[in-house]
Formats: C-alpha cells, structure tokens, sequence
C-alpha cells in the first residue's frame, strides 16, 4: 500500500499467487501499471492466480517502451496498458482511476486466446501443459466502480492487438462470469460484443 512505481515493464507484477491486496498505490511510466498473470511456466509450483483485490489506485500513463529482453514472454506485451488481468480468478478491481495508457486501461483476458498465434501460443509452447490449459480462462472476475478514460487513444500501430484498444477490455472466449458495473468509461472491446453485468 501507498507505493510509486514508474520506470519499469510492469509497474507491479502479481504471478500465481493468490489472496494478494494491491490498494492505493500509483503506477505511471511502465509499459503495463500492473501485470496480474497466470503463468505457465511457473503452474507446476503454484497452480492458481486468485482472489487479487485491486483498490483505490490511481494507474496512469503507462506508455513506456516494452525494454523485457527478447524471447521472454514479458517482451510480447503492449506498451501503453494500465491493468492487465491475464487468467486469474475471482477478483475484484474496484475504485481505481485508470487514465491515459495509449492502448487499454483495464483489460480481462484468457491467456490462451492472447498468445494464440505467437511464440507462447498455448498448442506450441512446451512449458504449457494439459492443467494449465484447463484453468487458463479469466473467470469470475467483477470490475467494479472504477474510473477508467482516455485510454485506448494511441496504440502502437505494430501491435498485433491495436484494433481493441479501448478504455476497457474483455478478451475470453466466454463471459465466464466475469461482470462489470458502475464504471466510468467512453470505449470498450469484448469479445462477446458486451460487457456482461453483475448480478
């Protein structure tokens, strides 16, 4: 809690962890504000990436150039991202304000679905195995009251994923009650066409 970081690729990185509170902090200046992964070369020793509350941060400008050294799975990651939310489970992202990441300000996204058709797609990626693929899927997720605007406005036209750039995300191949409501925002992507509501 009450930390700055700037400077880096992922301002804050949580992977395969679980019960895990990032609240009221600042992220500015990195290629992502904060990375939430489930990671398949790490599955084997801590099988999950669940129940992270995101908290009253203020995430913005997270525009830096991608520096992760070439061949890491770090190194494929878009530069201009605020939060990104890649496989984990039933967490909550709430009451931050998310603000001018050049490509997305809150994104919720499969893993297996984003690194389909590069160097870590999950059919070709010999550290991906049958386990991880059964629990690759972002589920269960709320996004909740947050303030999330100006982002999306500046995509590196290199990036393959330029064409969802928006201030929030949705990148599943199902809703799995992953829901959003009472945020603040101009644009989003989904997958689905929707943003799905909570209950």
């Amino acid at each position: 809690m009450h930390n700055r970081v700037e400077g880096n690729v992922n301002g804050f990185e949580v992977s395969n962890s679980d019960d895990i509170l990032l609240a009221d902090n600042e992220a500015l200046n990195n290629t992502v504000g904060m990375a939430i992964l489930f990671l398949p070369d790490i599955f084997d020793v801590r099988p999950d990436t669940q129940r992270i509350t995101i908290r009253n941060n203020h995430i913005h400008d997270n525009n830096k150039p991608n520096t992760a050294g070439e061949g890491s799975i770090l190194s494929s990651v878009p530069p201009g991202t605020g939060i990104l939310h890649v496989g984990v489970d039933d967490s909550l992202i709430t009451k931050n304000v998310v603000e001018n990441n050049d490509f997305v300000g809150i994104g919720v996204v499969d893993y297996c679905l984003v690194v389909s058709g590069g160097p870590f797609d999950c059919s070709l990626d010999p550290e991906v195995t049958p386990g991880f693929v059964l629990d690759h899927e972002a589920s269960n997720n709320q996004v909740i009251e947050n303030v999330v605007v100006n982002n999306g406005t500046n995509p590196d036209p290199g990036n393959p994923f330029a064409p969802l750039a928006s201030d929030l995300l949705l990148a599943t191949t199902g809703d799995h009650d992953n829901c959003y409501e009472g945020n603040l925002f101009t644009t989003f992507f989904s997958t689905l066409g929707i943003l799905p509501s909570c209950p």
